[in-house]
C-alpha cells in the first residue's frame, strides 16, 4: 500500500501530522459526522440520502431505564457495544419483528421495547452488508435522540411475534 493511496484518521494532531508527512491523506477525526464529511470530500463515500420512514432500535426495558437515568446508552445490539461495532443496529418498522424474533426469543416481548429514532437529529445511514437495506446510527445514543418509546407488541407487529418460534 503507497502513502498516496492511504487514509490516515487519527484522534491526535501530531499522528495526523506525521502522516500527512509521509504523504497520506489525513484526517483529524473529532466525530463522526466530521469524518464522514471529509471521507465525502476525498470521494470515498457518497452524500448521505434522506431517509422517508420512521427508524427503530430494539433493546430491554432494563437497558433503556439505566440510559434514562445515566443519559446515555451505550448499546449496539444485545450484547453488544457501541464502542465494539461503530454504530447501533436500527430497524425500519417492518424488520423490527425479525429482530425480536432473531435477538431477543428467549424474552417477553413486555421485557422489550422500541425507539423511534431521531433521523433529523443523529447521522443515520442505509447500509446494504448483504441481508437488505437496514439503518445504522453511527452516534452513540442519549434519551434526547429518541422521539418516543413503544411497547411491544404494537398491533401491526403482534401477529408476527406471535408466530415467533418457540424456545
Amino acid at each position: 500500500m503507497s502513502a498516496d493511496s492511504t487514509v490516515f484518521v487519527d484522534d491526535s494532531p501530531a499522528n495526523v501530522d506525521a502522516a500527512a508527512t509521509l504523504g497520506m491523506a489525513a484526517l483529524n477525526f473529532t466525530d463522526a459526522e466530521r469524518l464522514r464529511a471529509d471521507l465525502v470530500g476525498l470521494g470515498l463515500l457518497s452524500e448521505p440520502q434522506p431517509i422517508p420512514e420512521p427508524v427503530f432500535h430494539v433493546t430491554e426495558r432494563s437497558a433503556w431505564a439505566e440510559a434514562e437515568t445515566t443519559g446515555r446508552y451505550p448499546w449496539s445490539s444485545r450484547g453488544l457495544s457501541y464502542l465494539r461495532e461503530g454504530f447501533v443496529h436500527c430497524s425500519f418498522a417492518d424488520q423490527v419483528p425479525r429482530v425480536g424474533m432473531n435477538h431477543y426469543a428467549d424474552l417477553d416481548p413486555s421485557e422489550l421495547i422500541v425507539l423511534e429514532m431521531d433521523r433529523d437529529r443523529l447521522p443515520i445511514l442505509v447500509e446494504d452488508l448483504g441481508h437488505g437495506p437496514n439503518p445504522h446510527c453511527f452516534a452513540e445514543l442519549t434519551p434526547a435522540d429518541v422521539l418516543q418509546t413503544h411497547d411491544l407488541p404494537l398491533d401491526e407487529w403482534s401477529k408476527n411475534w406471535q408466530e415467533r418460534p418457540s424456545t
